[in-house]
């Protein structure tokens, strides 16, 4: 298959690394005088994955929303059963993810947090700081 549309290769730059250990010297010595305590940071997943049971497409979109939603989600894939109105499905959806691109299929089964399960939705977020998706 040929790939002519994507234009040339991409080129890599080769390094050379230094044969001895002893051939890199640093002119700077650097102490630590001081130590400085390190702080905990908390940081949110760069991908969550929620489900619903709940039959309602307001009420299953709605939580999905709770358990997804935060201010850096850029994209929502959802999986869910064809047994869904899915005309009212894809308004909550689009209602509760206000601003944040939302794609889904139907599904003969869903993949959960908690194992397989069928009837359900699942979804999966993902924060636009450590993934760029586009629908095409």
């Amino acid at each position: 298959m040929a790939y002519d549309h994507f234009g040339a290769p991409i080129k890599s730059t080769e390094v050379a690394l230094a044969p001895f250990a002893d051939s890199v010297e640093s002119s700077e010595s650097h102490s630590v005088s001081e130590r400085v305590p390190m702080k905990p940071v908390t940081t949110l997943p760069a991908v969550r994955v929620a489900s619903s049971h709940v039959r309602d497409p307001m009420l299953a979109a709605t939580n999905l929303a709770s358990e997804l939603s935060h201010e850096h989600l850029g994209c929502v894939l959802f999986f869910c059963s064809a047994e869904y109105d899915l005309g009212r499905l894809g308004i909550a959806l689009e209602h509760v993810f206000d601003g944040v691109r939302v794609s889904g299929c139907t599904s003969a089964g869903e993949i959960t947090p908690d194992g397989y399960g069928r009837g359900c939705i699942t979804a999966i977020g993902f924060d636009r700081r450590y993934f760029s998706i586009e629908c095409a």
